[in-house]
C-alpha cells in the first residue's frame, strides 16, 4: 500500500501549521492574488491562502487526497497529471510546490514537461517556488536526511502519527534516489495500530540540473532560501548546497 493511498494517515503526518510559511511566500515573491499548487494532496495550504484573500487552485492525481479537500469559496482542486494539466483561472501570480513533491517526476522529460506546464499557467513575472534538496551523490547513503526525516504529529483524538522519511541510495547517472517512508499510527498508550511502509524511486536535482531545467522551461532562478527550520534566509546559490540533507526553497521567476 502506497503512503499516498493512505490519505488520512498522510494528511495527519503533514498537519503542521503553515501560516508562517504562506506569509513568507507572499512577502518574498511580491503581490499575489492567485496561487497554483501542483501536487497539492489534500490542499492543506488552501485555507491559509484564502484567509489572505488569495484565490487557490490545486492539482493532484490522487482522488483519495482530493476527496479530503473541504469545499469552500476561493478553492478549486483539479484531478490531473502534473506533467500536463489545465487549471482554471490562469494566469496565476504564484505557483507553489513544497516538501520535495516535484521530485516524484523521476526522469528529465517529465520534470521539464511539468515546469513548462506550470510556466504556461503563470503570468510573466510570476513566481514558481519549489522546495527541493540539492543532491549530487552516488551509491549508498546511510542516514541521509536523518535529522529532517523523523517527526511525530499528535491528533485531536489522542493518537499520534510517527513518520520516518529518508534516502537510502542514489544513482548519479540516472539522477534518481531510492527512498524509504514509514508512517505509524499509535494509540494514546503507544500501541502501533497501523503501519504503512514503502520504498520508491524519486528524482534527484543537482544545482546544475536545476539551472538547466529552469532555463529550458522559461524561468530564471531568482533566489535560494534555507529551510523553514532555519528562518528561510537567502543563501548563496551553487553546488556547495548539494548533499547536506537540507531542503531549500528555490524562487523561479517566469520570463
Amino acid at each position: 500500500m502506497s503512503v499516498y493511498d493512505e490519505a488520512d494517515l498522510y494528511a495527519a503526518a503533514f498537519d503542521w501549521p503553515v501560516d508562517d510559511e504562506v506569509d513568507w511566500l507572499l512577502a518574498t515573491v511580491g503581490p499575489v492574488a492567485s496561487v497554483l499548487e501542483p501536487f497539492c494532496g489534500h490542499a492543506r495550504f488552501a485555507p491559509a491562502f484564502v484567509a489572505r484573500h488569495v484565490r487557490y487552485v490545486g492539482v493532484d492525481r490522487s482522488l483519495a487526497m482530493l476527496a479530503r479537500v473541504p469545499r469552500r469559496d476561493g478553492v478549486i482542486v483539479v484531478a490531473a497529471d502534473a506533467r500536463d494539466f489545465e487549471a482554471p483561472g490562469a494566469p496565476f501570480d504564484l505557483a507553489w510546490c513544497p516538501v520535495n513533491s516535484v521530485t516524484h517526476l523521476v526522469d528529465e522529460p517529465a520534470a521539464l514537461a511539468h515546469l513548462v506546464c506550470v510556466r504556461r499557467h503563470l503570468r510573466t513575472g510570476g513566481a514558481y517556488v519549489i522546495e527541493i534538496e540539492f543532491v549530487n551523490h552516488d551509491g549508498p547513503w546511510p542516514g541521509a536526511g536523518h535529522d529532517k526525516g523523523h517527526w511525530s504529529m499528535p491528533g485531536p483524538d489522542g493518537t499520534t502519527v510517527v513518520a520516518a522519511w529518508r534516502r537510502i541510495s542514489c544513482d548519479r547517472a540516472a539522477r534518481t534516489g531510492l527512498e524509504h517512508a514509514r508512517f505509524e499510527l499509535r494509540s494514546p498508550d503507544g500501541t502501533v495500530r497501523r503501519v504503512v511502509d514503502e520504498q520508491y524511486v524519486m528524482r534527484t536535482w543537482s544545482w546544475s540540473d536545476t539551472q538547466r531545467l529552469a532555463a529550458a522551461s522559461g524561468f530564471a532562478i531568482e533566489s535560494v532560501h534555507d529551510h523553514r527550520a532555519t528562518g528561510r534566509l537567502p543563501v548563496d546559490p551553487g553546488p556547495h548546497l548539494e548533499n547536506d540533507g537540507v531542503n531549500r526553497y528555490v524562487v523561479l521567476r517566469a520570463l
